[in-house]
């Protein structure tokens, strides 16, 4: 690479984290007091999901050294 493209290269660089620093720092709008920014609802099921995975198991489990 000779310099001239160097040159280019740091440029176009540059002008990118520039613009996007912008971007980047931008505060998010006023989101309505009622809607959370989590869905704490999606892990509140998968907690249940693994409960009921873990129960399984744990009947499974007992159930085969029953057999035995």
């Amino acid at each position: 690479m000779n310099l001239r493209s160097i040159l280019k290269l740091c440029s176009v660089l540059s002008i990118t984290m520039l613009l996007g620093m912008g971007i980047a720092m931008a505060q998010p709008g006023d989101d309505p007091p009622d809607n959370p920014p989590v869905p704490i609802s999606g892990i509140g099921y998968l907690l249940a999901l693994g409960g009921a995975l873990g129960v399984k198991k744990i009947y499974d489990i007992r159930k085969n050294n029953r057999s035995r």
